[in-house]
């Protein structure tokens, strides 16, 4: 982005200190951005990284947000943790992503925000045995509070942007790997591919657990470099755009690309769990590349290396 394209303010980001919204502020960072991060807690390691970056860290829960002047809102934060796991009601689960992407919403509007981004997910094609190539007009098929919360996000979107004219727009991620993945509270359950990083780098062993499906993998930088584009764009033509590499593999792929970072590891097999072993469709991208022309996707190698070096760096800092 040339100086005369970049507006001044800062881009929001919240959920910051989570997956995705923390891979979200480290490309805007690369790219020169001003950001302000909110969460409810941060990492004090990346905290203090973001510190020395002129990052605006503000702990609060988006509820609580004061008015601030931004150019951009990127809403990543998310609980994909069941009820169980917050003895929550099954309803009170559920609230806890639709109100603050009801409060951001209405934030953005009240502080004239240009242009909002929500983060959806395809997990609202959870419900087997759907099994198919997706773009943004096949019919959501949702099974689950998270996947319910996020089709509500993705209706929501379009009615206020087709009949209220708001400059507002989703992105549909498809399963992320990468650097900054971590269990947090909100988020318990890490991806396969960074717990079969992990168990390599600790083990030296890569277990595959069979019968498990094919899946589409996106690296989690690449979802920054997309948000940041959407964002660049003079104008969006549709409130719904996939965000996915379009590259389908299935573990025991994914165990020998990590076999080609990390020669010395071993694969071996185990029983899959009912998570692994779900269908779930895989999204398209031609609506992302026609629109706003991103083609920016890393190869999964390429990833992989990237992600290894994170994890060790992650390992040292905490050792």
């Amino acid at each position: 982005m040339t100086d005369s394209q970049r507006d001044p303010r800062p881009i929001l980001v919240t959920g910051a200190g989570g997956f995705v919204g923390s891979n979200i502020v480290s490309v805007l960072l690369d790219a020169g951005q001003r950001v302000i991060a909110t969460d409810r807690a941060f990492d004090p390691a990346l905290a203090s990284q973001w510190n020395t970056q002129g990052v605006e860290l503000i702990e609060s829960a988006v509820e609580d947000l004061p008015s601030l002047n931004v150019d951009a809102l990127i809403h990543a934060a998310a609980i994909t943790a069941g009820p169980q796991d917050y003895q929550q009601t099954p309803e009170q689960n559920f609230c806890a992503n639709i109100e603050p992407m009801l409060a951001m919403m209405e934030w953005g509007e009240h502080n004239q925000v240009r242009r909002s981004l929500f983060i959806s997910s395809s997990a609202i094609y959870r419900k087997p045995p759907f099994n198919r190539l997706i773009d943004e007009t096949t019919p959501a098929a949702p099974l689950g509070l998270y996947a319910v919360a996020k089709q509500t996000m993705e209706a929501l979107t379009e009615t206020l942007r087709e009949s209220y004219d708001r400059d507002i727009a989703v992105m549909r991620l498809s399963n992320i790997y990468g650097p900054l993945e971590q269990p947090r509270p909100t988020r318990p359950n890490i991806s396969l591919v960074g717990k079969m990083l992990h168990e390599a780098l600790a083990t030296g062993i890569v277990s595959v657990p069979e019968a498990a499906e094919s899946r589409d993998w996106t690296f989690a930088p690449d979802v920054g470099r997309a948000a940041l584009t959407l964002l660049k764009a003079p104008k969006l033509t549709h409130a719904l755009y996939n965000v996915a590499s379009e590259q389908i593999y299935t573990p025991l792929e994914i165990a020998h690309a990590i076999q080609k970072c990390l020669p010395h590891v071993k694969i071996e097999n185990r029983e899959a769990t009912s998570l692994e072993t779900s269908v779930r469709g895989s999204l398209l991208n031609e609506r992302l590349h026609h629109d706003v022309g991103f083609s920016e996707w890393t190869p999964l190698v390429e990833g992989l290396k990237h992600t290894i070096t994170a994890f060790k760096a992650q390992a040292e800092r905490v050792q």
